[in-house]
């Protein structure tokens, strides 16, 4: 098996410019938060013996395409 390219993130979608600055909050119409949040979330579980490469394979990956861990 010959060396690989890690894969190409697709294309970021374009986003709207965001109405708020200075980082507000955003607000409902009644000054309540914002329930929404548009972000996708993701939970990965790895499961199974642990050997070397495994954490950073799933980070290189990750970071191909621009992803934040928290």
């Amino acid at each position: 098996m010959s060396a690989s390219q890690p894969p190409q993130p697709p294309p970021s979608p374009e986003l709207p410019d965001s109405p708020r600055t200075g980082g507000e909050p955003a607000r409902d119409s009644d000054d309540s938060p914002s329930l929404v949040d548009n972000t996708p979330t993701l939970l990965v579980k790895i499961f199974g013996k642990d050997r070397p490469g495994i954490t950073a394979g799933l980070f290189d990956t990750l970071a191909a395409y621009s992803v934040d861990v928290v």
